[in-house]
């Protein structure tokens, strides 16, 4: 697959990056990370166009994506993807010292 832009928004960061990645799977997409620096451990993949929560390192990353563009309303058909990391564990305290 050719090259496509991968958009990161990492929650723990507050930081937003924007990748070129070929990466078909998650596990290629993990790869690319590490090789730009980008920080996922103890992170849950969200993928944002299709709300889709992506668990395993061979699992697909989704591809043409079909959209609606809200001003014109026209279907178009996408391969850019917008990733939400966010904490896996949720460290909730219960108050009691």
């Amino acid at each position: 697959m050719e090259t496509r832009k991968i958009t990161i928004v990492a929650t723990r960061e507050q930081k937003k990056y924007v990748i070129d990645s070929a990466a078909t799977t998650l596990g290629e997409l993990k790869a690319d990370l590490d090789n730009v620096g980008i920080n996922y451990d103890d992170m849950t993949f969200m993928e944002g166009l299709t709300r889709t929560e992506i668990l395993r390192d061979d699992s697909i990353l989704p591809h043409d994506v079909e959209r609606v563009n809200r001003e014109t309303g026209e279907t178009y058909v996408t391969n850019e993807l917008v990733f939400m990391l966010t904490n896996t564990a949720k460290k909730i305290s219960s108050g009691v010292v």
